[in-house]
């Protein structure tokens, strides 16, 4: 352009840019344009990078859960094979283990047919169970649309099960390896899984997780002897301690052991005690009583009944009760062992304090003589199961076993909800909560050994005013703590398919219009 005239120069410039913006300008705006497309390039690369490291993040965890079963698999099959001549010589003497042993391993499982949404209920044994009654009823109550199945680990839980839950599907708990719980899984297939206080199986749990099925931990204790030996396995058992969704607590003092675990405290309530609303009212056991004091043809005469007593508290049963026959000559016993395998043991140890051992499966098969029922030398020994929680209803004054030796006690709560005056021993922190609200009320004797056993029953049997308001305070502790049913429930029902909650709640309307 050199030799040219300014004025053409800028003529020719105008003809070129005819919008008469200065070249400048548009270079500037050329160049934001490239920055912009160059942000968005690095912003998409960022976003794809993202979302790599969230897929990746994904697969690592998948792979790290799969290798968790894995790892599980691994554990079980090691310890198997060193405990094999133990559990071949268990297997061999034992034949009730080998009961349910094929449906355990996940073959001939009940399978659940058609669209229905089920919830399965798992309780270990008889205990659990039992406890599980009112939460059954409260779940068929609120919501009829679901099917219900209904596990347990021991044979006498599945004895209870048949017969309080016949109508629902029953099965065995698998083993906690793999092929046997995801037999199990595609048998039910389950909405929801609901453990009752505490049996958690890792493999179990880390098989729902993967099937994305929520588990709710129901009516949950942990005694300091469980929370330091699950402490000190924590990095073993966190993937199935994660898998549970909720934490459903009976006390305040279990819910900050939960939490002190490292579960999160929006997965943890408080639900209250599913024992409370399991208790049978008195008015329902009236008439049991008296049946009870038929079979047993003790008529009007005071009752001691020594409930799931232990090894090393039959003998001091014996022992204050033959001290009590000096004071009360009219009293008569019945003992109820935990476990029906002690039955000839108990037996025996009745012939060797000079008493006459009478069972109650004998009585029911007419093989006793109305004599012998009569005789004060004659002690009942129970050798059925089931049959504890209307027993009380005979009863003049209790004791509950498991107290006086270091077991941690038994259900003090069953007698109390029936008004009887409870004796117990020192050891009772399986059930620190419920002994804790007995003794705030007053509605308890707690004993510090088993040489004081004589003296606090004879004081309740010869002070008959001391008994009743004894009894009443426990009946009406029992009775302000109703309502865990319900509560769990509501929390259970968070995670429940949304067609049965709207379901309910149409019906619930429709209930509800004039």
């Amino acid at each position: 352009m050199r030799g040219l005239p300014s004025g053409a120069r800028g003529r020719r410039g105008a003809a070129r840019n005819p919008s008469g913006r200065s070249r400048c300008t548009s270079v500037r705006r050329s160049d934001a344009t490239i920055r912009v497309r160059a942000d968005r390039a690095r912003s998409t690369r960022s976003a794809a990078s993202g979302a790599s490291a969230r897929r990746d993040g994904t697969d690592r965890t998948a792979r790290g859960r799969a290798a968790g079963v894995w790892l599980y698999d691994l554990i079980y099959l090691l310890a198997a094979v060193v405990s094999a001549p133990v559990l071949a010589y268990l297997l061999v003497r034992r034949p009730r283990i080998r009961d349910g042993v094929w449906e355990r391993l996940g073959r001939g499982l009940p399978r659940r047919d058609g669209p229905r949404r089920c919830v399965w209920i798992h309780g270990v044994s008889v205990g659990e169970v039992l406890g599980a009654r009112p939460l059954v009823a409260e779940l068929r109550r609120r919501f009829p649309e679901l099917d219900l199945a209904v596990s347990t680990t021991t044979g006498t839980g599945f004895a209870m099960a048949q017969r309080h839950y016949g109508e629902h599907t029953l099965l065995r708990y698998p083993i906690d390896v793999g092929f046997a719980v995801r037999r199990a899984l595609d048998a039910i297939r389950p909405a929801v899984v609901v453990l009752v206080e505490g049996e958690i199986w890792p493999n179990f749990l880390a098989h729902c997780r993967r099937r994305s099925i929520p588990v709710v931990l129901v009516n949950g204790r942990m005694t300091e002897r469980s929370f330091r030996g699950y402490r000190r396995l924590r990095w073993l058992l966190r993937p199935g301690l994660d898998a549970i969704r909720l934490w459903c607590a009976q006390s305040g003092e279990y819910a900050e052991r939960y939490r002190a675990l490292g579960i999160p405290a929006a997965r943890v309530l408080e639900t209250g005690s599913l024992k409370y609303d399991a208790l049978l009212q008195p008015e329902d056991v009236e008439q049991d009583g008296a049946r009870y004091r038929s079979v047993f043809g003790v008529g009007e005469a005071p009752v001691l009944v020594a409930g799931s007593t232990h090894e090393g508290e039959e003998r001091a049963v014996l022992e204050a009760y033959a001290g009590l026959c000096r004071r009360v000559p009219a009293l008569r016993l019945v003992i109820v062992p935990r476990h029906l395998e002690r039955v000839v043991q108990v037996q025996r140890y009745c012939q060797q304090a000079r008493f006459v051992p009478v069972c109650k499966t004998a009585i029911d098969r007419g093989e006793v003589e109305p004599a012998r029922l009569g005789s004060p030398e004659t002690v009942f020994v129970v050798d059925t199961i089931g049959e504890l929680a209307r027993l009380y209803a005979m009863a003049t004054v209790v004791f509950v076993g498991g107290s006086l030796v270091r077991h941690g006690g038994q259900n003090v709560l069953e007698p109390a909800g029936l008004g009887k005056p409870v004796v117990v021993g020192p050891h009772t922190y399986n059930f620190r909560a419920a002994v804790a609200l007995l003794r705030e009320a007053d509605a308890i004797v707690q004993i510090g050994g088993a040489e004081e056993l004589e003296g606090a029953l004879g004081e309740l049997l010869e002070n008959e005013e001391r008994a009743r308001a004894v009894g009443d305070r426990a009946r009406a502790a029992v009775e302000a703590r109703r309502g865990a049913a319900r509560r769990t429930v509501d929390a259970i029902a968070r995670f429940l398919p949304p067609a049965v909650v709207t379901a309910v709640g149409e019906r619930e309307v429709t209930r509800s219009r004039p």
